[in-house]
């Protein structure tokens, strides 16, 4: 079995897309954004499709706070809704200056934890 947590073997970036890609039908994997992602377009009528996943393995111009070039670390990116963004972590924070990160308590390069986007928290 496969999990995080000391007693297990960690999933790799390119096994979490795959298996995703696989059980979750209708969807594609779309290399965007220096990620690989996944977004449900059946038949890919659409350019991309509806967002799903993506997985980010390393520091982007953008977005360098969560430090993913270590080594073995990644993080994995889905949406939720605004009310349930709200319900979980408590308000929708403001958007971040350009190459700025959201101001929200949280350490970004934490791992092991689930966290808002630290960029684009914002859009909820």
């Amino acid at each position: 079995m496969k999990g995080i947590n000391n007693n297990m073997e960690v999933m790799r970036p390119n096994e979490i897309i795959e298996i995703c890609h696989e059980r979750m039908k209708g969807t594609v994997i779309v290399n965007a954004w220096g990620e690989k992602g996944i977004f449900y377009n059946p038949g890919e009528v659409l350019k991309r499709g509806v967002y799903i996943m993506t997985v980010k393995e390393k520091d982007g111009d953008n977005d360098k706070s969560s430090f993913l070039n270590r080594k073995d670390i990644y993080r994995l990116n889905t949406g939720i809704s605004k009310n349930n963004f709200k319900h979980i972590f408590g308000k929708v924070p403001a958007r971040p200056a350009a190459g700025c990160v959201v101001d929200m308590p949280y350490n970004f390069s934490e791992t092991n934890k689930i966290m808002p986007h630290p960029v684009y928290a914002w859009m909820g």
